[in-house]
């Protein structure tokens, strides 16, 4: 790539927001090495690595990197002839291999849903026993601890013990000393490495002992008394047979280190392309990128694309202010190979020019793109970019002189798999002879089959499109109402100037504004005219296509709604299915094992009439009942009615929660706040919250059935709702369905899936959990338990 090109564009400062998201030097040094990349199957790679990163943040929560040293120093020393590192170096590499191993274990759960950052973690060895090794002889503060070896825990005993045997002694020589008020330096202290105690100058006698030292002043001498001179010598030994011993040990770690230099290698290799895709992950999340689609084609299609620095900016100024970046959609190559972009000063011409060279620099070098999803970049094996005044005062080059050089190298080098960027083309110099040179360089970067994207104020320009159908007219929009530019850009029609206009919003005098007006001629005003009603209708067109896409789009969603209540109901009426041939089965095998009972007792009894009788009439109830069941089973649920506030009394007709029927209260225990219902042929007690008075008091026609049997509801419910794929209405009444369902049944702690989507049920559960008396506390999931898209709520118990 031209070196003037990723300079201009600014490409270098892309390339360092991204690196600063880096957690290790290692993954800093991989993304600064990024650079634009021609083949097509090496970008592919990239883009799809970055892809599965993206979803390891979106699915599992987190990735298991952290910050860690940089190794790559003291690996190189370790291989060194006699030589160790020092504690806190063999520390860093204990918590680099420890960091690897959590990346291992990651490998072992997620190997089979993200293969290509498979590749980079198999590579990765644990180190295990080089861990235990340093783990066990170094401590969290960098020092060697005492049972890093037998023979050290023995000296750095000896040694506390020589050193209290020194002091106690010192001590009882300073308690012997007649007090003096004046002197308050009786401290013991370390001098020459030695233990020694302050006397004053004028009180010294030969048989105190040797002098170590002297006080600035001259004032205190630091003597060694003869009584220790003995132990302090024994001292200094044993410090210097624990230093010996101190380093005998961190040479056999370090060379522990040497021997597994090939795999730190091979490890070092790994965490830095995996801190590298792991940092362009969380720099999309962060910027709202997408990974764009790639196709093996000089060409592009951005949707609601954003310049990168802009939207840096932005979310370095306030999080909430990075809508003020205006996005463009913009293509070329497909259908027309040059895009003329014209418009007012300052309406983002250049913007929308550096957005599309910076884009395209940065999907080919792997990184995410600030465009919405289904954005297409190409390839193109060479971008040429002059934009901006490149006057040069050294080289004795003019604004124009510059920009012609630029052009010429862009012509002479550019071919069908070239993008080239021409800021204000033909400007700097008489504007009929520019205009004339732009007409020109378009048309001979077209002919060459390249893709060019220039920006221009002459109305030459903007009629190249009659004539070639290769060449393409784009607009920034601009508010005639405010005279203020909106940053949007609209291919497909050419833009006016509107010079004369915000030179009169700027404050130009009124008598210039109209002379220049006049002096434009007829033809010219006519032509502006013409192009700012053309914007005029062009904005309507938006504005309705804008407003049928809501629509369509309000429709689309009904339709899914629509889908999701059809195989809701499918399912559920396949439940009903199963569970009617499972009551079914069961009615058989009851019924069976009774009437087999029946038949030996008839025999047994030889056909006694009583017994006889007795079996007609267990048939004939069986049936019944059995009539009763299916047809009960057979019946989808009904639709709940409508519910009125005001308490039970007997004969109430109420909707019951938990079974979703229509039932009869026959009891009410007021002091358990329980109450009695009668559910078809069944009675059944019940929490009394679980029941909502019907409007329409008028008791269903009753038919004749067996006796009613009694039962406690008990619930088998599951600790895990999924609230997934509802609606926010759907959902509130799906949990506090079964938050009752999960209380009766003892439920401690449930898990509620939600989703992570657009957040709507997320917050719909958010809202119910925080107020909900049955909920004693809730809390979003752990990575591992479904993290956002999962809250873990505790009940009353």
């Amino acid at each position: 790539m031209d070196r003037h090109t990723l300079n201009i564009l600014e490409f270098g400062k892309v390339i360092e927001s991204v690196a600063g998201t880096c957690l290790t030097v290692l993954g800093h040094e991989v993304v600064t090495r990024l650079q634009p990349q021609t083949e097509h199957d090496r970008i592919v790679r990239q883009l799809d690595e970055m892809r599965e990163m993206v979803t390891v943040l979106e699915t599992e929560g987190d990735f298991p990197l952290g910050r860690v040293a940089d190794i790559r120093e003291p690996l190189l020393r370790s291989l060194l002839e006699g030589t160790f590192l020092d504690p806190k170096e063999l520390l860093a590499i204990a918590e680099f291999l420890e960091m690897c191993q959590g990346l291992m274990k990651f490998s072992k759960i997620s190997q089979e849903k993200y293969p290509l950052l498979e590749e980079h973690l198999s590579r990765l060895v644990s180190g295990f026993e080089l861990v235990k090794r340093i783990r066990t002889a170094i401590d969290e503060d960098g020092e060697v601890r005492d049972n890093a070896s037998r023979e050290l825990h023995q000296l750095r005993g000896e040694k506390r013990a020589v050193r209290d045997s020194i002091i106690a002694r010192l001590q009882q020589i300073l308690a012997k000393k007649d007090p003096d008020p004046a002197w308050q330096e009786d401290v013991i202290t370390l001098r020459n490495d030695r233990f020694v105690i302050p006397v004053r100058a004028g009180d010294l006698s030969p048989r105190d002992g040797v002098i170590q030292d002297r006080s600035s002043t001259g004032q205190t001498l630091f003597v060694e008394p003869f009584k220790v001179i003995e132990l302090n010598n024994r001292l200094r030994q044993v410090l210097i047979d624990e230093r010996q011993e101190v380093e005998r040990i961190l040479r056999s770690i370090t060379r522990m280190v040497a021997g597994e230099a090939d795999h730190l290698g091979e490890n070092i290799r790994a965490v830095g392309i995996l801190d590298s895709l792991y940092a362009r992950a969380r720099w999309a999340k962060r910027t709202e990128s997408c990974i764009p689609e790639l196709v093996d084609r000089p060409q592009f299609h951005i949707i609601k694309g954003r310049h990168p620095l802009l939207v840096i900016k932005a979310l370095e100024a306030a999080p909430d202010l990075r809508e003020e970046v205006v996005p463009i959609s913009v293509e070329l190559g497909e259908s027309f190979t040059a895009l003329v972009v014209t418009g007012p000063n300052t309406g983002g011409k250049t913007v929308s020019l550096k957005t599309v060279g910076l884009l395209t620099l940065m999907a080919q070098s792997g990184l995410p793109v600030p465009a919405a999803a289904g954005t297409k970049m190409g390839i193109f094996g060479a971008v040429f970019a002059d934009i901006g005044d490149e006057q040069s005062i050294e080289s004795s080059l003019s604004t124009f002189s510059s920009h012609v050089r630029r052009i010429r190298n862009a012509v002479e080098g550019a071919d069908e798999r070239s993008l080239v960027l021409l800021d204000e083309l033909g400007a700097g110099t008489d504007p009929r002879e520019g205009a004339a040179l732009g007409e020109a360089i378009i048309t001979s970067l077209t002919e060459k089959g390249a893709r060019v994207m220039c920006t221009t104020h002459y109305t030459a320009l903007k009629a190249l499109s009659q004539n070639n159908p290769l060449i393409e007219n784009a607009a920034v929009e601009f508010n005639k109402e405010t005279l203020q530019p909106t940053y949007r850009l609209h291919l497909g029609v050419p833009g006016a100037s509107y010079a004369i206009d915000i030179a009169r919003r700027l404050g130009m005098p009124q008598t210039i504004t109209e002379k220049a007006a006049s002096l434009l001629g007829d033809q010219e005003l006519n032509l502006t005219r013409l192009l700012a009603e053309l914007e005029d209708t062009l904005a309507r067109v938006r504005k309705q296509e804008e407003e049928l896409s809501q629509r369509l789009s309000a429709t689309g969603e009904l339709d899914r709604e629509l889908q999701e209540r059809k195989t809701r109901l499918q399912d559920a009426e396949r439940d009903f299915q199963k569970k009617a041939l499972a009551e079914s089965e069961k009615i058989i095998a009851e019924t069976k094992g009774e009437i087999e009972r029946l038949v030996k007792e008839i025999r047994e009894t030889q056909a006694h009439k009583d017994v006889v009788k007795k079996t007609h009439q267990y048939l004939a109830q069986k049936a019944q009942e059995t009539k009763v069941k299916i047809a009960a089973l057979q019946d989808p649920p009904a639709p709940k009615p409508q519910t009125v506030e005001g308490p039970l009394h007997k004969g109430d007709r109420v909707w019951v929660e938990p079974f979703n029927k229509e039932g009869e209260v026959a009891d009410i225990f007021s002091d358990q706040q329980k109450v009695k219902l009668r559910l078809g042929n069944m009675f059944y007690t019940i929490d009394e919250a679980h029941c909502r008075k019907l409007q329409s008091a008028t008791p269903p026609r009753r038919e004749v059935r067996p006796a009613p049997i009694s039962y406690e509801v008990t619930s088998n419910v599951g600790p895990e709702i999924s609230l997934r794929g509802l609606t926010g209405e759907e959902a509130r009444e799906a949990l506090d369905r079964y938050l009752d369902e999960a209380l009766l049944a003892g439920w401690e702690e449930i898990r509620i899936v939600h989703g992570k989507g657009t957040g709507v049920l997320r917050q719909v559960v958010t809202d119910m959990v925080k107020t909900d008396k049955r909920i004693v506390s809730h809390r979003i999931g752990e990575w591992n338990e479904g993290d956002l898209g999962v809250t873990i709520a505790r009940l009353k118990k």
